[in-house]
Formats: structure tokens, C-alpha cells, sequence
């Protein structure tokens, strides 16, 4: 299966990974793009058929909100809050960090199945119309500060 990485996005490693492109003679088949505005990140989502946030540490992780609604099925790591934000094999796969094989056999699996990467793309736009709106998440925010501004105990869902 051919396939090409385009990586959008800066930082402290962006040297590093460049050289390691280098060092693997993968010049031809992974692009880094670099920061780029959001119109363009947009017609990146567009054109691709799987979102992969291969992160060692994440919060929240909104780009793969964005991604899975765009219909993009997302193969990640378990850092921080992605194993919330995207449903195991529904919406994408949520894979141990650090680990190269299982990211690879994901992506692989998606390359060669238009069908799943259909399917788990509706999910995660589905998913992401049902739980992720942002007049829900301003209700969850207004619910939470008045429940501390009444005294009521800071009591985590982790």
C-alpha cells in the first residue's frame, strides 16, 4: 500500500524529525508542512483518509474532535484525554503509547479498507455531533463553576 505522512504543525522537534526523515530516506513519502493557517490545515483534513496523533502527552486533544468531524477516522495513542475523545474501534483506534508496531498494523488496516475507513469516519463525526457541541461543553462549564462557587467538592471523572 503506498502511502505519504504529511505532518502539519511546529516545535522543539521539528529539527529532529527532519533529520530522522533524512537519516530513513523518506524524503519522497513524509512531508512536514510546518505551521500553516487554519483554512489550509482544513484542505489538509480534506484530502486525507486517516488522522494520526501519535502523542507521548496530550490534554485534551482537539484535533482529533476535528479531525473525526470531518469524517476522519483517527488512530492514536492513550496519552491524556484521546482514549475520551475517541471511541476504540468505532471511531478510529486508541493504541499504547510508544508503540510503533501497533500504530503501524492500525494504520495499515485502515490503508486497506475504504469500507472501515467509511464507516469509522461517520462514527466519529457522529460521535463528535453528539457529545462534543459547544453549547453542551458551555453547560458543563457553567455547571461546574456554579457547583464550586457553592462550595461543592472539585471531584474528578478520571
Amino acid at each position: 500500500v503506498r502511502s505519504e505522512l504529511r505532518i502539519i504543525g511546529d516545535g522543539v522537534m521539528l529539527e529532529a524529525l527532519a533529520f530522522a526523515r533524512y537519516q530513513l530516506n523518506l524524503q519522497e513519502r513524509v512531508q512536514i508542512l510546518g505551521a500553516l493557517p487554519r483554512a489550509e490545515v482544513r484542505e489538509e483534513m480534506l484530502a486525507a483518509d486517516v488522522f494520526l496523533h501519535a502523542a507521548v502527552s496530550e490534554g485534551f486533544g482537539n484535533a482529533v474532535i476535528e479531525a473525526q468531524a470531518m469524517a476522519l477516522p483517527v488512530v492514536c495513542s492513550d496519552a491524556g484525554g484521546l482514549p475520551e475523545n475517541v471511541a476504540d474501534g468505532e471511531t478510529g483506534f486508541v493504541v499504547p503509547r510508544r508503540n510503533a508496531v501497533t500504530l503501524a498494523d492500525k494504520l495499515r488496516l485502515l490503508a486497506l479498507s475504504l469500507s472501515l475507513r467509511v464507516q469509522m469516519g461517520e462514527a466519529g463525526r457522529q460521535r463528535v455531533l453528539n457529545h462534543f457541541q459547544i453549547s453542551d461543553q458551555i453547560s458543563e462549564f457553567e455547571r461546574f463553576y456554579r457547583h464550586v462557587l457553592n462550595g461543592g467538592p472539585v471531584v474528578s471523572r478520571h
